[in-house]
């Protein structure tokens, strides 16, 4: 067999990965939920924010950081005759939100959504799809809170409820206009 064929013939002879899905999304059961699409390359970008601090001499401090969600590029390949099919699989995990699992070679990264799919349909490659995923990872966070206890100061207002004001007196219902409109006899 040619060169040639071998590559067209899956290219298993040549490129390992293309045998099996080195790179592959799950869903949080793992089951691969798009295993006809060909992942082209990924790019990972895991980042950070890094607080900075003036001092008073004009210098810059820095003193913490903190850890922003991962995003991934996943530029995917669809064949002619699955494309549609697997596209629709694409959006409908898109549409739901559904959290994903990405597998590279060199990490594996929960809590994925798919944020963009938008894709690519050239004259060149007439009979494919080049959907272009991003990947962002969902960080979720269960808040810690405690009871604050009561303060000795207010304790005489504790646990009195609602309780309604006294009415006005006559002087206080008398003296009705503001000190404005009594001062320059206007509304008065």
């Amino acid at each position: 067999m040619s060169t040639e064929a071998q590559i067209i013939n899956g290219g298993a002879a040549y490129f390992p990965s293309l045998s099996r899905d080195s790179i592959a999304v799950y869903t949080q059961d793992y089951e691969q939920v798009f295993p006809k699409a060909r992942v082209m390359k990924v790019l990972t970008s895991p980042t950070s924010k890094l607080m900075d601090n003036p001092l008073e001499s004009g210098a810059t401090v820095t003193d913490h950081r903190i850890l922003l969600p991962t995003e991934i590029t996943l530029p995917v390949f669809l064949k002619s005759g699955d494309y549609r099919d697997t596209y629709q699989k694409i959006k409908q995990l898109f549409v739901d939100g559904t959290f994903l699992i990405v597998e590279t070679l060199a990490d594996t990264y929960k809590n994925m959504v798919i944020a963009e799919c938008p894709h690519e349909e050239d004259a060149d490659i007439y009979d494919s799809l080049i959907v272009n995923l991003k990947f962002r990872e969902v960080q979720i966070v269960t808040a810690q809170y405690e009871p604050v206890p009561a303060n000795p100061v207010n304790k005489s207002t504790v646990k009195r409820g609602n309780i309604e004001g006294q009415p006005a007196s006559t002087s206080q219902t008398s003296q009705t206009g503001s000190i404005l409109s009594k001062a320059t006899g206007i509304g008065a």
